[in-house]
């Protein structure tokens, strides 16, 4: 099956999502199967239920999603992004806050391996001051508004020292594997 026909597939099971959207976004939807949560995860998430993404989210990923040729390519970043904006909710106290953000760096984490697989063994696309480039997807997790609030100077400011450690060190993680490639 090609990537245009798994992609309208998709399409589809979403919007056949449409009328479950109220339950699913107030995380009462039950879904079945894995891939049933990953879907109602990304109609809640396209619909601004961030809290209710993060958790079909987590119900959904799993070691065993597919790299490519499927609508699921960076589930585990859009999933962090999910919960990193769940957790900006000020309703949340500070233990629910960390426990997103534990979720959302363990995602993060599991990406960042199979970047650093996929880099060791791919050309890069070019180089510039000492940095080599590869895919514009992993650059974009630098530059994302959505991980603003845990990654920008001030805002890490206002986290407790060991998340704001926790995610420096995923930052520096993600500026490494950025240098990765082949020599």
């Amino acid at each position: 099956m090609r990537f245009y026909d798994l992609l309208e597939a998709w399409g589809r099971r979403l919007e056949a999502l449409r009328p479950r959207a109220r339950s699913i976004a107030a995380g009462a939807y039950e879904p079945a199967t894995p891939r049933e949560a990953l879907d109602a995860a990304e109609f809640a998430r396209c619909h601004g239920a961030h809290a209710a993404a993060a958790r079909y989210f987590a119900k959904g990923v799993d070691e065993s999603l597919p790299e490519v040729g499927s609508p699921y390519i960076r589930v585990r970043f859009r999933a962090a992004r999910a919960a990193v904006l769940a957790a900006a909710d000020d309703k949340l106290d500070a233990e629910q806050r960390k426990g997103l953000h534990e979720r959302a760096r363990t995602w993060l984490r599991q990406e960042l391996v199979r970047w650093r697989k996929r880099l060791s063994t791919r050309k890069p696309l070019g180089k510039q001051k000492g940095v080599t480039f590869f895919e514009p997807q992993l650059w974009e997790w630098k530059f994302h508004l959505d991980f603003t609030s845990v990654k920008e100077a001030r805002a890490l400011e206002r986290l407790p020292a060991p998340e704001r450690r926790a995610w420096t060190t995923l930052w520096k993680e993600v500026d490494e594997v950025l240098r990765l490639g082949p020599s």
